[in-house]
């Protein structure tokens, strides 16, 4: 709950700035590329001090790793959309003019799909089942992920513009689901096969994020 109000706040926040700002103010949009996938970004620089952001990126890849101890190939989906608010707290100033504070809100699509990458026989829960037991599952966050970061944006050419940031997208401990062909595995087992994958991959409740974003000011 206290995501989705953060997101609906920061929502209703962009949706005021982009109604408030006055006639001067200076619209932007162009791509981006990160550890989020590929981008598009359309802004507003309201005043010296704050812009805001709508952006949204995709991610598709495969591959191969172990979870839980045992080998999976694995399909991520990263595809995630939102709002941001830039703060420029050295706009006056020539040198620090583009250091750019940044906090805002996304829904998070980022899902993960699995499953067994070897025929051998595999441990599950602490129970080595025989081979041919084939698992399959998928790996979800929250539906709701906050960011926060810092940026600087550069000016080779008097429209265009070159930003770096890196932040963190705050997504939630991942949730874990696993199924089976073989009905000998147990519930428990299962569960506990989860548990397992879900403590293995807990880091990524903080996603690193580092972007490129080149853009023209209009």
């Amino acid at each position: 709950m206290p995501r989705i109000a953060l997101a609906i706040g920061l929502a209703a926040g962009l949706a005021a700035a982009i109604a408030a700002q006055p006639a001067k103010a200076q619209v932007f949009g162009g791509a981006n590329v990160g550890t989020l996938g590929l981008g598009a970004d359309l802004g507003f620089h309201i005043t010296d001090f704050v812009g805001v952001r709508a952006t949204g990126n995709y991610l598709a890849f495969d591959i191969s790793r172990s979870l839980g101890g045992v080998n999976y190939d694995l399909d991520l989906n990263f595809m995630s959309a939102g709002g941001v608010v830039d703060f420029y707290p050295l706009a006056l100033l020539p040198l620090g003019d583009g250091l750019r504070l940044s906090a805002g809100a996304r829904w998070n699509g980022n899902e993960v799909d699995f499953s067994t990458s070897t025929a051998a026989a595999v441990q599950i829960g602490g129970t080595t089942y025989a081979v041919g037991t084939r698992l399959d599952g998928s790996i979800e966050f929250g539906d709701v992920a906050a960011y926060a970061g810092i940026g600087y944006v550069f000016t080779p050419a008097p429209f265009v513009r070159v930003a770096l940031d890196a932040g963190v997208l705050l997504q939630g401990a991942p949730k874990v689901t696993l199924r089976t062909t073989n009905p000998l595995v147990t519930a428990a087992d299962l569960r506990a096969e989860e548990a397992q994958i879900e403590n293995d991959l807990n880091f990524l409740r903080y996603y690193p994020v580092i972007t490129l974003s080149g853009f023209i000011r209009f």
